[in-house]
């Protein structure tokens, strides 16, 4: 039983870790604010059909094609647009966040997740510490 929460917090910190260089890839895009107009190349074409949470839409910038998932919301706000306006650095080509991103719910999230991890880890020491 004790190890089941060393697996669990070790799967949460792993994740984070793993996950971490993106995010703050992110965090860089959306601090540095630098705005490019793209062409949407392919929309999605159940924004008003369903309501599942995420989609995925192509967008066209220099000549590339690059995918990117949005929310419902953003699904039916965008819909009929033909180009957008959207956050890119150079620097990290794969990466386009939306007006609105600020990347803070994704780096809050990711420490949740990071500190849930050690408190897994916590909670095992104190089983096997309280059982002595």
């Amino acid at each position: 039983m004790k190890s089941i929460y060393f697996l669990c917090g070790a799967i949460f910190i792993g994740l984070t870790i793993l996950l971490l260089p993106q995010k703050l890839k992110e965090q860089e895009v959306a601090r540095a604010n630098n705005l490019v107009q793209v062409k949407i190349h392919q929309f999605p074409s159940d924004c008003g059909i369903t309501s599942k949470a995420k989609r995925w839409m192509r967008i066209e910038y220099q000549g590339q094609i690059y995918s990117k998932q949005i929310s419902h919301g953003d699904c039916i706000s965008l819909e009929g647009s033909q180009h957008i306006v959207m956050k890119h650095l150079p620097k990290y080509p794969e990466i386009f966040l939306l007006k609105g991103d600020t990347g803070v719910i994704e780096m809050v999230s990711g420490i949740a997740l990071f500190a849930f991890g050690l408190f897994c880890i916590g909670t095992g020491i104190w089983v096997i510490v309280a059982r002595k």
